[in-house]
């Protein structure tokens, strides 16, 4: 259980770190171009403390996942999703800024 509470909570703090890039066109495609763009500039700054919070808390819930060795399949994989999406948030944030 705790390690699909951090696997979500990594993906919300990925998020988070490349809103400036990908939470105003999703926001848009919701109709909330306008929170997008009031979002940006104020948690721009914090991205770097937003990555590291991701990759401290996938690499929690990878440690509670190999020390716990009953763990369900659904949590596995909700892990394993949760660690790709958080790499594409991170990467693709990366990439536009170049």
């Amino acid at each position: 259980m705790k390690e699909k509470i951090l696997s979500v909570g990594s993906i919300i703090a990925s998020f988070f770190a490349s809103i400036c890039c990908i939470g105003v066109p999703l926001l848009s495609v919701l109709g909330l171009g306008g929170l997008g763009f009031t979002l940006a500039p104020v948690i721009s700054p914090y991205k770097n403390i937003f990555i590291a919070l991701t990759i401290l808390m996938l690499a929690v819930a990878h440690y509670f996942m190999a020390k716990n060795k009953n763990s369900h399949r659904s949590t596995k994989i909700v892990l394993w999703a949760s660690t790709l999406i958080s790499i594409g948030f991170i990467t693709y944030t990366y990439f536009l800024e170049r």
